[in-house]
């Protein structure tokens, strides 16, 4: 009950600041049997195309995860922080929190519950909060490689950028599919994940993300990595473009 008190204080603490389209969490899960707690902090320089600008991006991220005794109850809260700069311009563009339950059921089905503060400007979000639970599946293809699939339902509550200021109160159906793949030849991995998220009285209006990122181990600890990831939105706010590009490089280290 600590842990947990502890991640919804920080979580109410946050949330007052919390000023990035979709999230992938996936590549900030910590595959770990019997470690219980972990963590991750990664440094990485990022060159975007957003509404028709080009945006040099610095950003730092972390997670921590913790895991209860028994190995049924996970908590995982992670945070990212941008610095960007666009044709001379500097200014701080994005910002998320998220927290995330994982109630193991049995060795491939999980529950999932999971609450969100979110920003991105440049995407026309103001402020966006989620909540959201649903199952998720692990489906075990090989020694070195596994595929992941999770549905869960998603209320989102959502302002836009001015002069807009417009206020949303919708639910949503979000998916995703997970490829995790391990090389243990280069002490290395590829973790692909692509998300779709209909809202459930108008299915037409959808999100649409591909996040793709390899990672090297240097040492126990520390790491590299490469992503890519593409954005979607059928229906963005006025004048943000309904796609979005993202490369970035980086390194990392975990405890």
């Amino acid at each position: 009950m600590k842990i947990f008190s502890f991640l919804i204080l920080l979580h109410l603490l946050l949330i007052q600041t919390a000023k990035c389209q979709l999230v992938n969490i996936e590549n900030l899960r910590m595959h770990t049997d019997s470690i219980r707690i972990s963590g991750i902090f990664n440094f990485a320089l990022a060159f975007n195309s957003t509404n028709g600008k080009n945006i040099a991006t610095i950003r730092g991220s972390g997670a921590v995860q913790y895991k209860s005794r028994n190995y049924k109850h996970l908590w995982l809260t992670a945070a990212n922080y941008n610095f960007a700069k666009a044709e001379g311009e500097n200014f701080v563009n994005a910002f998320y929190f998220h927290i995330r339950y994982n109630y193991k059921i049995n060795s491939w089905l999980r529950w999932e519950a999971f609450t969100q503060s979110q920003t991105n400007e440049p995407l026309g979000i103001a402020y966006r909060q989620l909540l959201g639970t649903g199952p998720r599946f692990k489906i075990i293809l090989a020694k070195h490689a596994d595929i992941y699939l999770g549905t869960a339902y998603m209320y989102e509550y959502e302002k836009t950028v001015p002069p807009e200021k417009i206020v949303s109160r919708d639910s949503r159906s979000s998916n995703y599919i997970s490829l995790n793949i391990r090389i243990p030849k280069i002490n290395g991995s590829i973790i692909s994940t692509s998300y779709y998220q209909p809202l459930f009285r108008d299915l037409s209006d959808y999100r649409f993300m591909n996040d793709t990122r390899f990672t090297f181990s240097i040492t126990n600890k520390w790491n590299i990595y490469t992503g890519f990831s593409y954005f979607y939105d059928s229906r963005p706010p006025t004048g943000i473009r309904k796609s979005a590009l993202n490369l970035e490089q980086g390194f990392g280290i975990s405890f």
